[in-house]
């Protein structure tokens, strides 16, 4: 019954699977249709492109039949996700439907200017709003140019933050914090939005700056703390900054070539790498030699190996100079190296001495000890152990008595009733004497031979009784018994004076173990205080113990010969000898020491005099380099001062323009033009050729306008005289035409009333409009203006129509774009919370699953290869739900070695077709498919998951974050020198998303966050330390 349920249970559990994983693939399918969708989108916006056709219906069906599908399964738990995303792609449809309306709009108002552009101009009023048009399509460009200068001052900044805070999360302090240039960059970006009248747009700068305020103050209570940590190490630091300024200001004679300077350059940053890195290397290694790690593997080899590299590229160079100081570097590691064999070699010996104290007190009494044991815990142990011993022994020696005892009190007529217990007695005594002998009283061992041999007579005697029982009379065991009692008074005298002779030794060798312990113990923190002060302040700073701790021992030793202790004394005899070769070893280092620090003065000495050499060559460079500024400053001012002459006659040919002197304001911009050729602008040159050429074509539509002019004024004319000489033939034309004026007047009259009332409710309708702008109801603001207009044009107030056209209108479109950027903003906020509730809904689920999952633990212990089955399955799918394709692929490969060996090949093949599509599905490479081999390296374990993360930072279109993992990544497998395959692919994927970062806004609480992230890392890994010197010291 039970089986049958397992296997129900098994076929249920596998159809879920399944089904979830149809599930998982119709959401990433969705999610990767939108993802490709919205990145095409806004590279065709950017582009003044759109598109028309959109996959958010089809992404609501997808997610509509994910609903349904659930329903029919009874998953109504999460459903509720779905909905929401159903909602969301609503909302998306419905915007996307808004801004296509927008688009179709200025393409209509584009259409209509560019039909303007085609049509003839014929009176005065249109030509004034064709020259207004021209002015708003320059603007527009001036616009661009802003928004494309903002933009970059922008990445500029963010690109600063990020560098910074990448090399903050690799550890690196030594670089200065650039948030105050940062937080200037933004107050120029505000204060020039401000002066350009974009005032919405400028809020969104002003709380930037008060973020990085935030950030810089939380920088410099980091820094506060690193300071703290990095005080400790102030000596070799000191040494690396020395290194880092000597390399800076070296620089070969004669530079006078820029592009040979940037080599220079270029050679020095790579040399300084190379000593941090060599420098690195041995501050970690000396690190551990200061906790005592001498095992540890030494670096400084690899030092050299640096160090011989650099001084190499030097001479290839020709900077003799300088690689004679990384020769002196050179032989201080050569003189390290030495100097960290002999400590290993003292190191070495102590470990053997304590190893043949420690054999020696094996077959000896606990608290015979040597002072080799660093432990009074392990002496305490070895202490009781003996006690133990010595109680089993008593204990033996009691129970034997006490079947004696029984046995004689018992004796009756018949001895043949009881059996004799002297064998068992024998026994127990001789495991009594064994047990002494062990721990080491032989003479109380000897003392119990007399007992066994005691023993033995009785057992013969009683033997004897026993024979004689059946032959003699009834007396004799009486006589027998009595005998027996008495020789049991004298055995028990014996055992008690027995005792008392062990509990007097006992005694006596207790205190004089202690006395020698306490003097031993006392040579021993000599020792060590002595050899843990050597690696803190040096040999020759601290006075030599040992010869006090000789001393020590030959007192400890004429103790052990007071009481007899002959291999002790002689175990202390070798441990003087160890003390004396420590001794001379000592004085041996002592004066090598003294030699090294003479060596090493003779170098610094000689240092300082190539530092004042490379000063001298640095002042001459500097003053070289304020030459070159200076001219390129000179170069600079010269190039402001034609820069503003060329405006200043761009400035005085658009008055010209504004009076129609169109060959004079062409000859001032051919002027600025040579001007701009002059100091090479070639922005300049395009904007005065754009300038010039919409000149030429104003100047070309004006004449083909005044010639129009000139030919109506003529008809005019001509039909003026051709009336005159009608006049002059009829008589009665005076009559006509005074009948002819007094309908003219009024119907002047009727026309002044009709303008005016329709002029009046023009002006009401561009109150209204105005007043519904100030509401942000820019539709109805549209209605009413466009209204006015259309009454304007039925009484021909053209300049009124141009009025609207080009000022009011115009100020409504950017009122409505600020209003719609802010809207969006607003939206794009709203998502980002929304996008949060369901990272938590779906973490809460991911809980629930994950308790669902202990439960089924639970219920199928007896169960156990199914349940092994399921749990990698639902790990490894977990895995995927969180983006972390490496470490789902690694739990996937794990599970097929396990299915090898059961060999299940159906269930093998299910999986490499999940692995097949996690390939396909991931945006970084899945490095763990080709290098098992390297499954349990750090640096690997550390880059595939920070290309998870990186994954995970891409789907949700955090651009900025997944470029700072990806290099993560990068630089990790760059040490394990991974296939040069794998770093382009990520290179690829780097550049990727520098090219998307452009469209990712900004989010303020992401950067606080991360902060906070890298605060609370930081905290943990000195926590870890704190730890590991706690658990270093218990262990001492």
């Amino acid at each position: 019954m039970n089986e049958e349920k397992h296997k129900r249970l098994e076929i249920q559990k596998l159809d879920d699977e399944q089904f979830q994983e149809e599930i998982t693939d119709m959401v990433n399918n969705a999610e990767k249709i939108t993802r490709e969708y919205e990145i095409s989108f806004k590279k065709a916006l950017k582009e003044s492109n759109f598109i028309e056709e959109n996959p958010y219906l089809e992404i609501i069906n997808i997610y509509e039949e994910i609903k349904r599908a659930l329903i029919k399964r009874g998953w109504n738990d999460q459903i509720s996700i779905y909905n929401r995303q159903i909602k969301l792609y609503n909302e998306k449809l419905k915007k996307h439907k808004k801004i296509k309306e927008i688009e179709e709009k200025k393409a209509q108002g584009r259409k209509e200017i560019r039909e303007i552009h085609k049509i003839s101009v014929k009176k005065n009023d249109n030509n004034i709003g064709f020259e207004n048009r021209g002015k708003k399509s320059k603007q527009d460009l001036e616009n661009k140019k802003f928004e494309e200068y903002i933009d970059r001052q922008v990445d500029k900044a963010e690109k600063i933050a990020r560098d910074y805070e990448t090399q903050l999360k690799k550890g690196n302090f030594n670089i200065k914090c650039p948030y105050s240039e940062i937080i200037n960059i933004y107050r120029n970006i505000r204060d020039e939005l401000h002066e350009y009248g974009w005032n919405e747009e400028s809020l969104i700068y002003a709380n930037q700056i008060k973020l990085y305020k935030n950030k810089l103050e939380k920088d410099f209570k980091l820094r506060e703390i690193e300071a703290k940590k990095t005080k400790q190490n102030e000596e070799s630091e000191k040494t690396h900054k020395f290194t880092d300024n000597l390399i800076q200001e070296v620089q070969p004679k004669g530079v006078t070539n820029i592009k040979q300077k940037e080599l220079d350059e270029k050679f020095q940053e790579e040399i300084t790498r190379m000593v941090n890195q060599a420098e690195r290397l041995a501050r970690e290694y000396e690190n551990k030699l200061k906790r005592g790690e001498l095992d540890a593997e030494t670096t400084y080899p690899e030092v050299i190996k640096i160090y011989r590299k650099i001084r190499k590229s030097l001479l290839d160079k020709g900077w003799q100079e300088t690689a004679a100081i990384y020769l002196n570097q050179i032989n201080i590691y050569k003189e390290k190296i030495d100097r960290v064999q002999k400590l290993r070699e003292i190191e070495a010996k102590k470990l053997k001495h304590q190893e043949e104290i420690e054999k020696m007190h094996r077959t000896r009494i606990v608290k015979k000890k040597p002072i080799i044991d660093k432990s009074l815990e392990s002496l305490k142990l070895i202490e009781e152990k003996k006690e133990e011993n010595l109680n089993k022994a008593m204990s033996i020696i009691n129970e034997a008595e006490k079947q004696g005892k029984s046995y004689e009190l018992k004796l009756k007529s018949r001895l043949s009733d009881f059996e004799s217990p002297y064998n068992k007695v024998i026994e127990l005594y001789k495991e009594a004497k064994k047990i002494l002998i062990e721990t080491g009283w032989k003479i109380e061992a000897n003392h119990i031979d007399n007992t066994i041999e005691f023993y033995e007579n009785k057992k013969k005697k009683d033997d004897k009784i026993r024979e004689l029982e059946k032959t003699k009379q009834k007396e004799k065991p009486a006589i027998e018994v009595f005998s027996i009692r008495k020789s049991y008074e004298k055995r028990e005298e014996e055992k008690d004076h027995l005792f008392t002779e062990i509990e007097n030794k006992k005694k006596k060798e207790q205190k004089i173990f202690e006395e020698v312990f306490e003097i031993l113990n006392k040579a021993e923190e000599l020792s060590e205080k002595y050899n843990e002060n050597i690696m803190k302040e040096g040999i020759l700073s601290l006075e030599c113990p040992y010869g006090e701790i000789i001393n020590i021992y030959r007192r400890a030793k004429e103790k052990f010969e007071d009481i007899g202790w002959k291999r002790e004394v002689s175990k202390l005899n070798d441990s003087i000898d160890y003390f004396r070769d420590t001794l001379e070893e000592d004085n041996k280092l002592r004066e090598e020491e003294q030699e090294r620090i003479r060596k090493k003065k003779k170098a610094l000495s000689d240092e300082q005099m190539l530092i004042e050499q490379l000063k001298k060559e640095k002042e001459d460079l500097t003053i070289r380099k304020e030459e070159i500024l200076r001219k390129e400053e000179e170069e600079k001012e010269q190039f402001e001062i034609q820069k503003k002459r060329a405006f200043k006659l761009m400035d005085e040919a658009k008055k010209e323009l504004e009076q129609n002197n169109f060959n004079k304001a062409l000859d001032l911009y051919k002027n600025s033009k040579n001007i701009f050729e002059k100091i090479n602008w070639n922005a300049g040159l395009t904007l005065i050729n754009d300038s010039i050429e919409l000149i030429n074509n104003r100047k070309n539509e004006y004449e083909k306008a005044q010639k129009d002019r000139e030919s109506l004024r003529s008809e005019q004319l001509k039909l003026e005289k051709d009336l005159e000489d009608e006049i002059k033939k009829i008589g009665e034309s005076k009559k006509i035409d005074k009948m002819q004026k007094q309908k003219e007047r009024t119907t002047i009259q009727e026309q002044k009333k009709l303008e005016e009332e329709i002029s009046k409710k023009a002006y009401n309708l561009l109150e209204k409009g105005t007043k519904f702008k100030e509401l942000k109801q820019f539709d109805k603001a549209y209605e009413k203006y466009m209204k006015a207009k259309k009454l304007f044009s039925e009484i021909n107030w053209y300049r009124e129509v141009s009025h609207i056209n080009q000022e009011l209108l115009d100020d409504l479109n950017k009122k409505k774009e600020q209003a719609l950027r802010l809207e969006k903003y607003q939206k794009k906020k709203e998502k980002e919370e929304q996008e949060l509730e369901q990272l938590l809904n779906i973490a809460e689920e991911q809980k629930k699953e994950l308790k669902r999952i202990k439960v089924d633990e639970r219920r199928k212990k007896l169960a156990k290869d199914y349940e092994e089955k399921v749990d990698e399955l639902e790990l490894a799918n977990i895995l995927i739900k969180n983006f972390r394709y490496n470490e789902a692929a690694l739990k996937l490969i794990e599970k097929v070695e396990i299915l090898k060996k059961r060999n299940k090949p159906n269930r093998i093949d299910k999986i490499n077709n999940i692995i097949k599509n996690l390939k396909e599905q991931t945006q970084v490479p899945l490095i763990v498919l080709d290098n098992l081999d390297l499954i349990k390296n750090k640096e690997f374990i550390t880059s595939y998951e920070a290309l998870d993360k990186a994954q995970k930072s891409i789907t949700k279109g955090k651009f900025m974050k997944a470029v700072s993992e990806l290099n993560e990544a990068k630089y990790h497998l760059e040490k394990i020198e991974i296939n040069q395959n794998i770093l382009d692919i990520i290179e690829n994927r780097i550049n990727n998303c520098r090219k998307q970062i452009g469209i990712e806004k900004i989010d303020p609480t992401k950067e606080k966050n991360e902060l906070e992230d890298l605060k609370l890392k930081i905290a943990q890994s000195r926590a870890l330390r704190r730890k590991k010197i706690e658990n270093l010291k218990k262990g001492k």
